[in-house]
């Protein structure tokens, strides 16, 4: 099933957890509650995960705005 966001729900729940996982490990690094260097890099990847997502949402919904 296609979601609002022209994706399945299995892409919008990984969009979904990406987003999450870049939060919850800012908040880490701000509270100084794990190694930094770990989590800076685990928060890069997921962050980056995250942001392509938000890309891949745009590029898919615009083509399949001109496709109508």
């Amino acid at each position: 099933m296609r979601s609002a966001l022209g994706g399945t729900r299995a892409a919008s729940r990984r969009r979904l957890v990406d987003a999450c996982d870049t939060a919850a490990g800012l908040v880490h690094l701000a509270r100084g509650d794990v190694p930094r260097g770990p989590m800076a890099a685990l928060v890069t990847i997921t962050g980056t995960y995250a942001a392509l997502d938000v890309l891949s949402v745009g590029t898919s919904n615009a083509s399949a705005v001109r496709a109508e």
